[in-house]
Order: structure tokens, then C-alpha cells, then sequence
């Protein structure tokens, strides 16, 4: 066991639950974030150990290639969620009624993510910064989430928006508002 790559990578996520109205309307933020950084004489990070991103409404998040739309991944990650979580007692009884484990809610979201290659090593922390926002992307949309005893499907439809002074091209965006299905499962 081994190997020659040498670099530092940290992720922090984070996520505040803000009951509004019982537990059946709930405002609720996340947020993810993270860096690496080759150590000694090295200056790239293999592919397979960089940082890669997905959002709703996004075929693509950062750098790829045009022609492929192959994701290249960066050394830094930000994402970030706010969405409105609304629970409709009859539907809860009903499923609880059936399973337990069922849970349906309906949520209107908004993301902003970005990933990108950034000189870590810069101190002009405005020209950073600018160039942070110029590849940042967002969307925001509506949808259901059924949860499951084995994990969870979310229904989304969603739409990217375009942020003023960005330098993200089409091919990064969905041709059309997004009807998404994610599936996520638990071990």
C-alpha cells in the first residue's frame, strides 16, 4: 500500500433546520465546502482525488470539456442550498398509517455551486474573489422527496439562473427546465 501523491483536503458541511410553523413548514440551509492542496514539489492532484459538484438544474458544475462534457473536478468546492420544507398533515397520517418509514414532503429549493481551480497560494484575496463569482452557477425550483426505509427519490423541476457577469456557457446548462429524479440509499 501507497502511492506518490501528496496533498491536504478538507470538506466541512453543515446544515440548520429552522422549524416555521410546528413541524410541517421548515426553512432549511446547507452548505459544503472545501479545498485541496498538493504538498511539497507537486503541483496537480490526480483527477480521482479532486473535488466534483452536482446541482438541480445543472448538466455539469465548473470546468469540462466542451465537446465531451467530461467534468475535470477543481481543488475547490462550494455549495450552497436554502429550501422551504412543507409537510401536509393528512398526506403524514396516511403514509405513517401504511409504513412507518414513509415520508413524502414538498420543498421549493435555491442552490448555488462552484467548483474550480484556484491558486491557493494568491493573497489578492479580491481578484480571488471575482473570480469565484464569475464561475459560480445557481438555480432554484420546486419538488417532492419520497423517503424510503432504503433511502430516498426526489421529483424536482428546476431552472438555472444565470448570474450577471458570468462566464458559464450553455453547454454547462440543461437545454430545458429540468425534471430530475435523484435516488439516494442508505446502508
Amino acid at each position: 500500500m501507497g502511492g506518490d501523491t501528496r496533498y491536504v483536503r478538507e470538506q466541512v458541511d453543515a446544515s440548520v433546520f429552522l422549524p416555521l410553523f410546528k413541524r410541517f413548514l421548515v426553512a432549511a440551509v446547507d452548505v459544503s465546502v472545501g479545498a485541496l492542496k498538493p504538498l511539497g514539489d507537486q503541483t496537480n492532484v490526480s483527477l480521482s482525488d479532486r473535488f466534483f459538484n452536482q446541482m438541480r438544474g445543472y448538466a455539469i458544475v465548473g470546468d469540462h470539456d466542451t465537446e465531451t462534457l467530461e467534468a475535470h473536478g477543481g481543488n475547490v468546492k462550494t455549495n450552497v442550498t436554502a429550501r422551504i420544507i412543507l409537510r401536509i398533515a393528512a398526506l403524514d397520517r396516511f403514509l405513517k398509517s401504511i409504513s412507518s418509514s414513509l415520508n413524502i414532503h414538498f420543498h421549493t429549493f435555491a442552490n448555488a455551486a462552484q467548483v474550480s481551480n484556484m491558486d491557493l497560494n494568491n493573497t489578492d484575496y479580491k481578484q480571488q474573489a471575482e473570480s469565484w463569482l464569475k464561475t459560480l452557477q445557481a438555480s432554484y425550483g420546486i419538488g417532492f422527496v419520497l423517503s424510503l426505509f432504503f433511502g430516498r427519490f426526489e421529483f424536482n423541476y428546476s431552472q438555472p439562473y444565470i448570474v450577471q457577469g458570468s462566464t458559464i456557457s450553455d453547454s454547462h446548462r440543461k437545454n430545458f427546465n429540468q425534471f430530475g429524479i435523484h435516488f439516494a440509499y442508505n446502508l
